[in-house]
């Protein structure tokens, strides 16, 4: 969650790099620290959100009935967060008010991306149909014996437009 800093650190340690140096040449090249920056400790939401969502992921053959039995919805907004209070143990449960803001984003996330993955696999779906049906067309265009008859008569009949049976 905190990797957007790294590339901050690298940025700051080249500048400042290039900052000493001198005009004159330098007696040793200058060195990049590439460890990445201590990492900021998480909020307390972020924490309480983490700590239910694992509690979840281990328990989750234990809590799929009750989620089903409270009609949850992994995607859902703040009222499946609440609907978690009763099915979690006392202390977990305590903690959902905290998370619920943090929470509520990670379902988000999750609902984008595979919504995302759906218009993905729609799309591509949709590529294949119109290359298939494509190809059933020029097929068929191809194997078309009337359509160049036809076209030959009328071109021959154009040219001599007075021509005609009566």
């Amino acid at each position: 969650m905190r990797n957007f800093l790294i590339p901050l650190a690298i940025t700051a340690a080249v500048s400042l790099a290039a900052a000493q140096q001198t005009t004159t040449a330098p007696t040793t090249k200058p060195t990049i620290d590439l460890t990445p920056p201590q990492t900021i400790p998480a909020t307390d939401a972020e924490k309480a959100a983490q700590v239910i969502a694992e509690y979840m992921e281990s328990h989750k053959e234990e809590l799929q009935p009750k989620l089903d039995a409270a009609k949850y919805q992994r995607f859902g907004g703040e009222a499946e967060v609440d609907k978690l209070k009763p099915l979690l143990p006392a202390d977990l449960a305590a903690k959902v008010d905290l998370a619920k803001p943090v929470l509520v984003q990670m379902m988000s996330r999750a609902r984008d991306a595979i919504i995302g993955l759906n218009l993905k696999t729609i799309g591509e779906a949709m590529t294949q149909y119109a290359a298939s049906r494509l190809a059933v067309a020029i097929r068929a265009i191809k194997a078309d014996q009337v359509a160049p008859r036809l076209q030959k008569e009328f071109f021959e009949r154009a040219a001599h437009p007075l021509e005609t049976p009566q």
